[in-house]
């Protein structure tokens, strides 16, 4: 797996809540997914933690077609403190791009 930097072809826009307190919630939309296998959430801590939260890969739904959609994903039962997130888009080749989510800040 190669990772690259990010290049904002595939996805149209990231949008980080929080819903219900301790809830972040992502959401984020694609604009061609031919060349898409799908998504990985990562959160780091700012304590050194960096984990990836999607229990598996979040599947292109429209995987292989010039089309695009809307994706949600909501990261439950976090304790209080800052996060920040990171969508990695994966590609049909296996290459690897970080998208900056953003930072949330929870009570």
């Amino acid at each position: 797996m190669k990772i690259d930097a990010p290049t904002g072809l595939d996805v149209t826009g990231i949008r980080l809540a929080r819903a219900d307190g301790n809830t972040a919630v992502l959401t984020w939309s694609t604009a061609n997914e031919s060349q898409l296998l799908g998504f990985n959430i990562v959160r780091d801590d700012g304590r050194g933690r960096r984990q990836t939260v999607s229990p598996e890969i979040i599947a292109a739904e429209l995987a292989g077609t010039a089309q695009g959609t809307t994706y949600r994903y909501a990261d439950r039962g976090l304790p209080a403190g800052t996060y920040t997130y990171t969508l990695e888009v994966i590609r049909l080749t296996g290459r690897v791009a970080r998208q900056p989510a953003g930072q949330i800040k929870l009570p």
